[in-house]
């Protein structure tokens, strides 16, 4: 498969697919007002203690089981995160197979930037602050 062809498709799916999960968390949450346990006002403040580092993910699994809206817009907005990541993922497996060894490593070091700004850069933060 071309591996522009790969990238579209992989965006458009990703996309696709966050949106139904946020829009069917959106309506779950307006239809049965449940929210992980969380009240509207406490979701709604800005300055509040609920964010994505309070929410684990046990927390949104059991919330899918029960159809938290909630829960469904938080795997919506990850997957919408995760999207471009996967493409970065699939492209460096494509031009690893296509023998392209400038793409391969332009790929990668953008794959390494992108998990090192994941993963380091925000235990750096934690610790500076």
């Amino acid at each position: 498969m071309d591996t522009e062809l790969l990238t579209a498709y992989t965006l458009r799916i990703g996309v696709i697919l966050s949106i139904i999960l946020i829009t069917s968390g959106v309506a779950l949450t307006v239809a049965t007002g449940s929210t992980l346990g969380y009240s509207a006002d406490e979701l709604a403040d800005p300055h509040g203690s609920v964010n994505t580092g309070t929410i684990n993910y046990e927390l949104i699994y059991h919330g899918l089981a029960k159809f938290e809206g909630l829960s469904f817009i938080i795997l919506g907005l990850a997957t919408l995160m995760a999207t471009p990541i996967i493409r970065v993922i699939l492209s460096v497996a494509a031009f690893a197979l296509e023998g392209d060894k400038l793409y391969l490593t332009i790929t990668s070091i953008v794959l390494i930037i992108i998990l090192t700004a994941m993963f380091l850069a925000p235990e750096l933060t934690l610790e500076g602050g």
